[in-house]
């Protein structure tokens, strides 16, 4: 049910993501942080398997949905753990106010305990033209101790040997989407600054939740994704 990533310290789980009919794929991160608490990062479907899974781990107390498209679950986990933290990037209680959130994601160090995590919110780096509001607001994660930075929508790592309505949702999103991103939603100075906040960060490995774990340059991967 979960992949080990870093050993007794990160795990994935790889669940089906359904965008529009579309299997996109999906990665949810799960850390054992120092103390032994579970921080879980875009939660996926918590069925009896995942949900044994990740107790297993240790006790599940940060639940962390880290932009506004992925939202499907964060409800179900937070009845499932009451006690746990439920967390949402920049301005979600108020696109989202029907989910119980605890407390929302700001930069640097300290919207996690334990000083384990830095976070970059690119809150304020995008908006759609035609809403004029925030369309991700995606925060980036970094788990300090194992190097590992959890990315969302800003980063995608798809293998090539994807189904073919997958391949070409891909097609379409590398060669549409990106190029209208970059240029008719990116707020440039904002985008600008928070992705040299990103890449000072001393991480070397990625976890997408769409698309393949990067092990090592995952530094390097994430500069050359990024405009």
């Amino acid at each position: 049910m979960l992949t080990c990533l870093v050993k007794d310290t990160v795990w994935a789980a790889e669940r089906p993501f359904i965008w529009n009919t579309i299997d996109v794929g999906g990665k949810m991160g799960v850390v054992r942080l120092a103390n032994g608490d579970v921080w879980v990062h875009s939660p996926v479907y918590l069925d009896a398997s995942t949900k044994a899974a990740v107790d297993a781990i240790g006790p599940v107390k940060h639940v962390v949905s880290p932009n506004y498209e992925h939202v499907t679950w964060a409800s179900e986990w937070k009845r499932a753990y009451p006690s746990a933290t439920l967390y949402g990037c920049p301005g979600m209680k108020n696109k989202e106010p029907g989910i119980p959130w605890d407390v929302e994601i700001i930069d640097g160090d300290c919207t996690f305990p334990g000083n384990e995590f830095s976070a970059v919110c690119f809150d304020g780096a995008e908006k759609n033209p035609f809403t004029n509001k925030p369309f991700f607001n995606e925060c980036v994660c970094l788990h300090k101790p194992s190097g590992v930075l959890f990315v969302t929508d800003i980063v995608w790592n798809y293998p090539n040997d994807v189904p073919l309505k997958t391949a070409a949702w891909k097609f379409g999103m590398d060669r549409v989407y990106k190029p209208f991103y970059e240029n008719a939603m990116v707020v440039p100075e904002r985008y600008l600054k928070k992705k040299k906040q990103l890449l000072a960060l001393p991480f070397d490995k990625v976890l997408p939740c769409h698309g393949t774990f990067v092990a090592t340059a995952g530094a390097r991967m994430i500069k050359q994704a990024l405009m």
